[in-house]
């Protein structure tokens, strides 16, 4: 890990976290999205200076699909692609010429829609500007809405419909949010796309496997998700990290990736063509923590993760979670009140 980065990080999160990362892992890929006067910029941590304004554009040498190694005129590069997805609150990193417009409406019709549900509940109580995010919410049975506006959360509930539960003496409240059903294996490749699409041109052919499996139902064995969710709101701008091996005789993922937005983290581990072959998959030690951030401890409680593990589950059938947030202050209104 970068010595910048160390410092930066070290006095807030996760000590055995940390450790685990300086010691096996160097930060390569480090970018945030800042919204500056109604204005939005990139700025690299690594190096504290702003390298975008307002456009981040990921490119290869030719123009040459990177996930169906086709070229014009057998495909087309037309569309505006999008490097991570809109409602995750991208806005300014696109791919130019290296992602043709069959593989991007493959990954925005098949892939994105199951990370959409995997984090639905977030999606629906972060305020992510974002095109396709959770901006309104309504409940399988349409007694329940939540909507964004001004800052502010906004919930609707037909009476005899129990979907908030207020605490107002704590200023904490629980409220149930519907997801819909989805495929774990599609959520984990919509995020290792993510990754994909940001590795150095030079190590492409290194990763066959990884690119294959994104459009079949392939996995190795030993993928997984971790889903960081920090107390708080709009905790956090949107962020992006690639963390690459030091080592490559040490038995793990040769590359970390994680995209983070307001109060959650998204990481999955990428694992080469090598390291396929020689890491024992009924031995694999699973992380217990995701990359360590400066948020890992804030003033609201210590960041609550979550590992996914492919091989245990894929189809997730459709299911209620009960989500609890924090609040400052809210106003109650029975329905009567005129709306303004």
């Amino acid at each position: 890990m970068d010595e910048k980065v160390t410092k930066f990080i070290c006095e807030h999160m996760k000590y055995d976290s940390l450790l685990y990362y300086a010691k096996y892992y160097d930060a390569v890929l480090f970018q945030t999205q800042k919204e500056v006067s109604g204005n939005y910029q990139v700025v690299n941590n690594l190096t504290s200076s702003i390298i975008s304004n307002p456009l981040v554009k990921f490119t290869d040498s030719k123009c040459e699909c990177r996930y169906c190694k086709q070229t014009k005129p057998a495909v087309t590069f037309k569309d505006k692609v999008h490097t991570f997805p809109e409602f995750l609150g991208n806005k300014l990193f696109v791919n130019k010429d290296n992602e043709c417009d069959d593989c991007n409406h493959f990954f925005g019709d098949k892939l994105e829609p199951n990370l959409n549900s995997f984090i639905k509940a977030l999606l629906v109580v972060d305020d992510i500007n974002g095109k396709g995010g959770s901006k309104k919410y309504k409940s399988f049975n349409k007694m329940g809405e939540i909507t964004h506006k001004n800052g502010s959360i906004e919930m609707s509930v037909v009476e005899g419909y129990e979907m908030v539960s207020d605490d107002p003496v704590e200023k904490k409240m629980k409220i149930k949010i519907d997801i819909p059903k989805y495929s774990l294996r599609s959520a984990y490749k919509a995020i290792l796309k993510m990754a994909l699409s940001i590795l150095p041109e030079s190590e492409i052919s290194d990763f066959n496997f990884a690119f294959s499996c994104l459009k079949n139902n392939d996995i190795f064995g030993c993928e997984y998700i971790i889903l960081n969710y920090y107390p708080g709101f709009n905790i956090m701008p949107f962020s992006i990290m690639l963390y690459k091996r030091k080592n490559d005789t040490v038995p793990i993922p040769k590359y970390q990736f994680a995209v983070i937005n307001n109060n959650f983290l998204l990481q999955v581990p990428v694992f080469s063509d090598n390291d396929i072959s020689i890491i024992d998959k009924n031995s694999f030690s699973y992380p217990k923590d995701g990359i360590p951030t400066i948020y890992d401890k804030g003033p609201l409680g210590e960041v609550q993760t979550s590992v996914y593990r492919l091989d245990q589950v894929d189809i997730v059938e459709r299911h209620t979670v009960e989500l609890e947030m924090n609040y400052d202050s809210r106003e109650l209104h029975d329905g009567s009140d005129p709306v303004v």
